[in-house]
């Protein structure tokens, strides 16, 4: 026995109870008895209650005992018993047509069985049923702990589920997607669409007790979460009277043991995730040895014998400090674009690292013989997949391709080049090293500071003669460059006399000191120039 129900004591336990309704309501599950003779005892009664009674409020007022009915209906009492004999004969007629309307089993109660009788059959009968249930339920929970304790996955553990409490079982993903049972049939796919079809109708407001009433079944939700957000979504559809504590205790115990499998995986990701992002911190500083840098990479499935590249990937929202503050929001959006990275690339079947280092993502990809079309389609496929995620702008850069380990530092500066150049290129969003023109590629490797310190030398003076005089001097020196020194095509473009120009050439090497005339002081100028188009950021001209 499960639970004593309404049937079993009027005609099961031998107490002498006449039964005045029929068979209706019979099944009801008793979870309690209240003895009153208040005109409305209801506010101290809870659902799943007898109420027995000896009539003295409606023996002489039928009309008390039609309202003490419709009262017990709004607790969702299950049976009414009342003691004939004391201040009623018999129960009024009008009452037993109002209950059988109300589907609450009536009963009569002889003068000769004492009500203690009854009171101590119920609770001897609810003990028993409890001790029942808990045995089931350690049973049940002994059962389904060691489907994970023996690593037999969720597909196992949710199939016993199903069959211990005989309704179907269903766990799905945050996003609808069905995890177990992933072999069911036709009947198992229409229980799992119904059951996500309310789900996502009540936008995931199950309410307290996970359970929601949809036509003749009541559905059953759990939801499994891991830091506070919603990982899994278990859930069970069942008959109307299917309700009952071993389906709720069960449900609620898989839903932990979830989480905590759920949990496990993400702190062995986690590790897996900080194993894999040293090493590659290690690869990019060049720390250790190249036989242990290479083993190292090995065991991580990285060949450096095979070509690499080092791809460096900016959001928009970090580069201007607008990713959560708090320390917790900021590593869920970490974590949750290092996932997003790692679920692409691994869909590209490359072998790869990644990290996240000042805001940016850097990911060690070796592509070997990937065909360069392809790996833009990896590129804009990545770049797509973190802009839908973060909702903000996503560059990414990519080095030119190289092998072994001779060139790691760089393949850093041309990762992080390309990627200044395609944020700095409206429309570009991916950009590879030797897509970048060649005057920028001469720039790579150089010194930032040497090159940051040419660039204060040789242009910023000119650019601020320009503004304090009104001239055009820097206009004028990076259309000699443009024009490949060639004084005739840079007057033309200038739409200025020869002269003019001489004039303004003579100027610019009278303010800065140099030989216009020396290929050195050109070379200095052109490269000067090109930091300025390359980084304009550390730029003001």
């Amino acid at each position: 026995m499960e639970y004593l129900t309404v049937r079993e004591l009027v005609h099961e336990a031998g107490l002498g109870l006449v039964l005045l309704t029929g068979e209706l309501g019979l099944d009801n599950a008793i979870e309690g008895i209240h003895l009153s003779d208040l005109e409305d005892p209801t506010p101290w009664m809870t659902s799943g209650m007898v109420l027995v009674t000896t009539g003295a409020t409606f023996a002489q007022a039928p009309e008390i005992g039609l309202n003490l009915l419709d009262r017990l209906r709004e607790r969702d009492a299950v049976a009414l018993g009342i003691g004939v004999g004391h201040y009623v004969d018999e129960v009024p007629e009008a009452m037993i047509s109002r209950a059988l309307d109300l589907r609450i089993p009536v009963f009569a109660s002889p003068l000769e069985v004492p009500f203690r009788t009854i009171v101590k059959y119920v609770y001897n009968a609810l003990a028993s049923s409890d001790m029942h249930s808990l045995k089931r339920s350690l049973a049940m929970q002994t059962q389904l702990l060691d489907y994970l304790i023996e690593g037999r996955g969720v597909e196992d553990l949710i199939a016993s589920l199903s069959s211990i409490l005989a309704i179907p079982t269903v766990l799905f993903d945050a996003g609808g997607t069905v995890l177990a049972p992933t072999d069911g049939d036709a009947h198992a796919r229409e229980v799992a669409d119904r059951l996500w079809a309310e789900y996502t109708r009540a936008k995931g407001s199950v309410g307290p007790v996970g359970v929601l009433e949809s036509a003749h079944h009541r559905l059953y939700y759990r939801k499994v979460q891991v830091y506070g957000a919603v990982e899994r979504v278990l859930a069970a559809s069942g008959p109307q009277a299917s309700a009952s504590e071993l389906i709720d205790t069960s449900l609620s115990f898989v839903q932990r043991l979830l989480a905590l499998d759920l949990l496990r995986s993400h702190e062995q990701l986690l590790a897996r995730r900080r194993t894999r992002s040293l090493l590659l911190e290690d690869f990019l500083a060049e720390r250790g040895t190249s036989g242990e840098l290479l083993r190292r990479l090995q065991e991580q499935d990285i060949d450096l014998r095979l070509t690499w590249r080092l791809f460096f990937v900016g959001i928009d929202s970090w580069a201007k400090g607008e990713s959560p503050g708090d320390e917790q929001g900021s590593f869920a959006f970490e974590t949750a674009v290092l996932d997003a990275t790692d679920e692409c690339l691994g869909s590209s079947s490359l072998s790869f690292l990644s990290l996240v280092h000042d805001n940016t993502v850097i990911v060690l990809a070796v592509v070997d013989i990937l065909p360069v079309g392809e790996l833009r389609s990896v590129l804009a496929g990545l770049r797509g997949r973190l802009e839908a995620l973060t909702g903000s702008s996503v560059a990414v850069g990519c080095s030119a391709p190289t092998a072994g380990l001779i060139r790691v530092r760089a393949a850093i500066d041309q990762g992080a080049e390309a990627l200044q150049h395609a944020r700095t290129v409206p429309g570009e969003g991916a950009r590879l090293f030797e897509d970048l023109p060649r005057a920028l590629r001469l720039l790579n490797g150089q010194d930032p500071a040497a090159m940051s310190a040419l660039y204060e030398r040789l242009i910023v003076p000119l650019a601020v003669h320009d503004e304090r005089h009104h001239t055009s001097l820097l206009p004028t020196l990076r259309a000699l460059c443009a024009n490949r020194l060639s004084a005739h095509k840079t007057a033309e473009a200038l739409s200025i006399h020869r002269n003019t120009l001489h004039k303004r050439l003579r100027r610019i090497e009278s303010i800065l000191g140099v030989d216009l005339d020396s290929m050195d002081d050109v070379l200095e100028f052109y490269v000067a120039l090109r930091v300025g188009e390359l980084h304009p950021e550390s730029s003001s001209y």
